[in-house]
């Protein structure tokens, strides 16, 4: 690392502390949603907080006079882009117009092994036969934890707020297992 980079710099915020402070504003994602299309419309929902997150970078990428990306990192940030600031929005706001945010965290939760799945194909990486049994175990989990969820029923229903919280993850999860090449 060079001298000057702001991972070795001292006095500044850590990234524990950026961490922790990610992880607590994504745990509010599904709620906060959920509550702005109680009153606005999911696509306004969907763009209006891209529009939001997007000035918020310009502010911090102009305060700290950070160089502009190159072609191929523009390249591998519109694949980001189209999961995190547009399909993850989009999806997630258009289901929770009918599901709740609790449904939403059930099917969202098979994001983790989504994510592992896409990073080892993007990394051209062959796991172990180990990696993927525990790839389908985790989903599923997640697939009983959601009919644990309607247990008051005789089968599950695939609704299409499921699948588009499903879509939602996958979108996600693509741009998390690329973000890495940016």
């Amino acid at each position: 690392m060079r001298a000057h980079s702001n991972v070795t710099a001292s006095g500044r915020v850590t990234g524990s502390a950026l961490g922790g402070l990610g992880v607590l504003a994504f745990s509010m994602t599904l709620p906060a949603t959920q509550v702005a299309v109680g009153e606005l419309n999911p696509w306004l929902v969907a763009f209006g907080r891209a529009v939001g997150a997007g000035l918020l970078a310009w502010a911090y990428l102009r305060l700290v006079k950070a160089p502009r990306p190159t072609a191929g990192q523009w390249r591998r940030l519109a694949v980001v882009a189209a999961g995190v600031v547009v399909g993850f929005p989009l999806f997630s706001s258009l289901a929770l117009t009918t599901r709740t945010a609790a449904h939403g965290a059930v099917v969202n939760a098979v994001l983790p092994a989504i994510t592992a799945v896409f990073a080892v194909l993007r990394a051209g990486e062959r796991p172990p036969p180990m990696f993927w049994a525990a790839s389908g175990t985790a989903t599923r989990q997640r697939a009983a934890s959601a009919r644990l969820a309607k247990a008051g029923r005789a089968r599950l229903e695939i609704m299409p707020s499921s699948c588009s919280h499903f879509l939602a993850s996958v979108f996600r999860a693509t741009s998390y297992g690329n973000r890495s090449l940016v």
